[in-house]
Order: C-alpha cells, then sequence, then structure tokens
C-alpha cells in the first residue's frame, strides 16, 4: 500500500467512526403513544365506580308487610338521609349527565305466614321536580333528554320479625347540552297498596357543571 491509498483509507476509518459516534449520542425518540400514532385514546366515562342498582323491578309485594316506615334505628321521629351527586361531559362532551344518589333508612314488619316465605320492604318514587340546564340565553330552562330512577329493595322472613335497612334511590339524568345544571330535584316516595307511614317528598338542591356536582343536604317533608 504507498503512502496515497493508507491516506484515504485512514479518513475513510474516521468518517466511519465519526457516523457511528453521532448515532450513539444522538437523542431517541419518544413513544408517540396511541394518540399521535393515529388512535383515538377512549374518553374516559366521566361517572365510574358508582351504586349499580339491581336490574329490573322490585318484587311484588307478600301477603305479610306492614307498617313500613322511615326512620334511623328504632326512632320513628328521626330519619337521616343522605345525598351525593356526581356530573361528567358525555357523548363526546356534547352533553352533561348528572347523577344523584340518596340513601334513606325504613323500618318495615314482616307478620306471621307459613305459606308466604319471604316479605319485601320498598316504596315507590316519582320524580316531581328536577334540575335544568342553562340555554343559549342563559336561562335554566333545558329539561334532561333522558332520565331514570331506580331503586334497591330490602328482603325479611314472614316470621313476626322487624327488618331495618337502607334504601337507595339513583337519579339519572342525561341534557341536551354540555352547559350548568342548576335547580332542585323533588322525589316523592309513597306505599302502593300496602299499610305504613311512608307518603313524604325528599329535595335536594344541585348545582353542577363540568365534573363537579354540589348536592344540598336532603328537606324531608311529610306530604298532605
Amino acid at each position: 500500500m504507498n503512502r496515497s491509498e493508507s491516506h484515504d483509507w485512514t479518513r475513510g476509518l474516521l468518517a466511519l467512526l465519526a457516523l457511528v459516534s453521532a448515532a450513539c449520542t444522538s437523542p431517541t425518540s419518544p413513544d408517540p403513544g396511541p394518540e399521535a400514532a393515529g388512535f383515538d385514546a377512549p374518553a374516559p366515562d366521566p361517572i365510574t365506580e358508582w351504586w349499580k342498582p339491581p336490574a329490573g323491578a322490585p318484587p311484588a309485594y307478600e301477603c305479610c308487610e306492614d307498617k313500613l316506615r322511615l326512620g334511623d334505628d328504632d326512632d320513628e321521629k328521626k330519619v337521616t338521609i343522605t345525598a351525593d351527586g356526581k356530573t361528567g361531559r358525555v357523548n363526546a362532551g356534547t352533553q352533561q349527565r348528572l347523577q344523584v344518589l340518596l340513601s334513606v333508612p325504613i323500618h318495615f314488619h314482616c307478620n306471621l305466614l307459613r305459606n308466604s316465605p319471604t316479605c319485601y320492604g320498598y316504596f315507590a318514587v316519582t320524580v316531581k321536580t328536577e334540575p335544568k340546564q342553562k340555554d343559549a340565553s342563559e336561562q335554566f330552562t333545558l329539561a334532561p333528554t333522558e332520565k331514570s330512577v331506580a331503586t334497591n329493595w330490602l328482603t325479611g322472613k314472614c316470621d313476626n320479625g322487624n327488618y331495618k335497612g337502607t334504601i337507595k334511590v339513583l337519579y339519572d339524568a342525561t341534557y341536551p347540552t354540555n352547559r350548568e345544571i342548576k335547580g332542585t330535584l323533588r322525589l316523592d316516595l309513597t306505599l302502593v297498596g300496602k299499610s305504613g307511614s311512608i307518603n313524604h317528598s325528599v329535595e335536594v338542591d344541585v348545582n353542577a357543571s363540568g365534573s363537579s356536582a354540589n348536592v344540598s343536604k336532603p328537606r324531608l317533608k311529610a306530604l298532605p
């Protein structure tokens, strides 16, 4: 190898080493993630891990239930109802969903009947007034486009025993836009075809927007 060829070989080797060094020291590009790769990340459900009502309607009353009433423990005059709320945007962020969950304590008695092994404790729920959503003119006039009310029920044995527990009432509504929701939710609690003293209204004030839902302390009133 003459001097000229040796010089050319050395220059080529130095160039190759420079390329390898640059490749090793260049910063690594971050993982673009599903959105950058062209995939739409699924929108999280704004209302998750919430109380799920049992499927279907409550069973028909048997013959042995009576003395259904509201109340904490054995104190008929003390009724502690609690309320909580959740809200969030749904349908690609174009609508607002609202849920209000009430917990209502009840007592009931089951008479002794051999041919009716199970008795049930629950009440009917009717929506009387509900929060409205703000319209384009900043007035709260928009009613829900979809709504439902669901409850659970309690069971006992027809053994001349007294039973107690908590009935949960879930109001679930979807409104036409994603604007603020405000107003009073009134639910009437009544008995149908059973003896007892459950004949009341429960009211809560609601203010919901974005992912924040504020629900007031429930107000219980006896119906005439």
